[in-house]
């Protein structure tokens, strides 16, 4: 099995999102016009064009897994439009896309011609925690797309994350789990003079604590690359899986050809081994 997780940035490419919404007083309608007008950038057509390229080299994607999806915004619509000759959208309670609330969701995107053609779909937003879970047909394996997007400490949310962790896993704890996406917490901080850092260093120690007591071990890509175009590592992948089945790539090309503000995750499951 493979999967491609990559975090979209509402399809700005990699202008900050935060300063467009901070610009428009947070008035998602009125960003979505401007987006849709040319005022920003639409790079889902981009986005597009990079799996598809990507795919020549790596063979069809299983699952494509994005977050900071806008359920509303004509880019979203472009890219599933686009995807939709291969790919079936997962959504959650048989809801169309326009009907999903909030401006940054996590959604998954399944290959038509697998074999996971009975899928159960379930959705999570809370607050500041978006969650698109796919429990594979048979109910033995359990995947998770996941984004946390803020600092988890800066907001003194920590009981929040907890408790939305609580609810996303602990029917799921006894099956095989694989967990991954931007979770906004670097682990390289510990490294990094944590005492300058201390809302990053806390907001990674609890990510890791939470993530342990699951029984899920973090998997490491084969370089230390970072996955963002400021330099963290913040796009991780957890699973209680082992990790000799488990391979995981951070696929730059997203960043260097500016389709997103993140690198893409490329994660294969070797059942076999």
């Amino acid at each position: 099995m493979k999967i491609l997780y990559l975090n979209s940035n509402g399809f700005f490419g990699n202008s900050s999102k935060w300063k467009i919404m901070k610009e428009n007083m947070k008035k998602v309608d009125k960003v979505r016009i401007k987006q849709k007008n040319g005022i920003y950038p639409d790079c889902s057509n981009k986005i597009v064009e990079e799996i598809n390229e990507i795919q020549k080299i790596e063979g069809e994607f299983e699952f494509i897994f994005l977050s900071e999806i806008d359920p509303k915004s004509s880019a979203t619509d472009n890219f599933v439009t686009s995807m939709n000759k291969k790919y079936e959208l997962l959504l959650p309670w048989d809801k169309k896309m326009e009907e999903l609330e909030g401006s940054s969701c996590t959604i998954c995107l399944k290959r038509k011609d697998i074999n996971y053609t009975n899928l159960n779909n379930g959705f999570t937003k809370d607050d500041y925690l978006q969650i698109c879970k796919i429990i594979e047909k048979n109910g033995d394996t359990v995947l998770m797309g996941i984004h946390w997007d803020t600092e988890i400490s800066y907001w003194k949310r920590e009981e929040e994350f907890v408790q939305s962790f609580f609810r996303l896993i602990s029917h799921d704890d006894e099956k095989k789990i694989l967990l991954f996406g931007d979770l906004n917490a670097n682990p390289d901080v510990k490294f990094k003079d944590p005492e300058k850092n201390v809302g990053k260093y806390i907001t990674n120690c609890l990510v890791e604590y939470v993530m342990k007591c699951f029984g899920l071990e973090e998997v490491n890509s084969d370089s230390d690359l970072g996955t963002t175009n400021w330099g963290t590592r913040i796009d991780r992948v957890f699973t209680n899986i082992s990790r000799k089945k488990v391979n995981v790539r951070v696929q730059t090309s997203f960043l260097e050809n500016e389709c997103s503000d993140h690198a893409g995750l490329i994660i294969q499951l070797n059942e076999e081994k």
